[in-house]
């Protein structure tokens, strides 16, 4: 969630805001401090989900706070054609059109809430999962609803069982195929701009954030990875599809694992 809000012209009289001002008022984003609250229940397969959801934050901003934006990112999936997050029946402001391809809704506070203020909105909540085999979508009975660290977890787990034999290292074409599909998916998911835009990709100026030497090495590696993003997400398709095949025609006995050592 982020927020905007116009500042008050300056009185008569009073003085002229200096630059360095504008630019501390610039820099700080607001609001702030959120707390969401969410009730969800689902459909049997985990592909609709209905509900309710609220959210509190402070406006940390010396001017008043006037419009709070709520971020309906996965609607950036099929943009406003097939919306797959909706929100309706909003309280504690007043809903505006959606904008950017259906992903902000921006919503007008009764008041202008002040420095140091807390204010609430809620909202009904509805979520239809795309049938697409992605981050957010689902396969078959599978649900994927931006899970992608915890899976990656498991494969990686699993890359690191293949190296076990009968409880001796060993190698074998199927340990190949695991490893490399984990280092390709990977690679894809630490590449993509939401996980650079984190690590520091919307600071305007690493010397003056927390951690600034550190936090530019990390988005630094991660730029040089997104360049290379759409490489990795053709390159881990295939590995996906190669690794599946491998393991069902090994687990059917159609073919034997080779060993290499």
């Amino acid at each position: 969630m982020v927020g905007s809000g116009a500042a008050p012209a300056p009185a008569a009289g009073s003085r002229t805001t200096t630059a360095a001002a504008v630019i501390a008022r610039a820099d700080v984003r607001t609001p702030a401090n959120p707390d969401y609250r969410l009730s969800l229940s689902s459909d049997a397969k985990g592909h609709d989900w209905t509900g309710t959801e609220s959210v509190s934050f402070e406006n940390v901003s010396p001017d008043p706070l006037l419009i709070a934006w709520i971020r309906l990112w996965d609607n950036g999936i099929a943009g406003c054609s097939h919306p797959a997050v909706q929100v309706s029946n909003v309280t504690g402001g007043t809903p505006g059109p959606l904008s950017v391809d259906c992903t902000a809704l921006p919503i007008t506070l009764p008041r202008p809430l002040a420095q140091s203020a807390r204010a609430s909105v809620s909202f009904d909540l509805s979520i239809a999962v795309p049938d697409r085999s992605d981050r957010f979508g689902h396969v078959g009975p599978t649900a994927l609803l931006g899970n992608a660290i915890p899976v990656l977890a498991i494969l990686w787990w699993d890359a690191t069982a293949a190296f076990n034999f009968d409880g001796r290292f060993g190698i074998g074409a199927g340990t190949l195929v695991l490893l490399v599909n984990i280092v390709l998916l990977t690679l894809y998911t630490f590449s993509c701009h939401s996980l650079r835009h984190l690590a520091g990709g919307h600071l305007d100026c690493f010397s003056c954030a927390a951690f600034g030497g550190p936090r530019f090495g990390v988005w630094r590696g991660l730029g040089f990875l997104n360049e290379r993003h759409m490489l990795f997400a053709w390159m881990s398709l295939f590995s996906v599809g190669l690794a599946d095949l491998y393991v069902r025609l090994v687990a059917s006995g159609a073919i034997k694992d080779v060993r290499l050592l």
